[in-house]
């Protein structure tokens, strides 16, 4: 069986973000991990084509933050989070409007400044009745 495809209404996460805050008083830097779990942008989906009434995700769709970075008290970032996620990888075969569809399990980045181990990956969150990828022999 395939991988449901992603749709208005999936993202990425619940994962960690790793970011560098410096100390407002010190000077003294760390990291802060910082939670990421969002929604696709609908402004970056393909509204033209649906899955279940739903514009579908494509590659390099992006992803909301519902959880905006916030510092430590005393602390500010080196660098500000965009708070943005993209869709990174995607199916090779499968295209709408010449853009590799996403679908459960793609590979995505995130706002962090520190790579993810396993990568964060794109969450179907809702239920779909079209899958793509692998089908088994005898399928139709």
């Amino acid at each position: 069986m395939g991988q449901r495809i992603a749709k208005a209404g999936d993202g990425i996460g619940p994962v960690m973000d790793t970011h560098t805050i410096i100390n407002t008083i010190t000077g003294a830097t760390q990291p802060q991990e910082c939670p990421f779990n969002g929604n696709f942008n609908p402004g970056t989906l393909e509204s033209n084509v649906k899955v279940n009434g739903n514009p579908v995700a494509t590659i390099e769709s992006k992803v909301n933050n519902l959880i905006v970075h916030v510092p430590l008290p005393s602390y500010t970032f080196v660098s500000a989070p965009s708070n943005i996620g993209e869709i990174t990888s995607c199916s090779v075969n499968v295209k709408v409007n010449g853009k590799k569809v996403a679908k459960a399990g793609d590979p995505c980045s995130t706002c962090t400044e520190v790579p993810q181990s396993p990568a964060p990956q794109v969450e179907v969150r809702n239920p779909v009745n079209v899958c793509i990828g692998l089908i088994s022999p005898g399928g139709n």
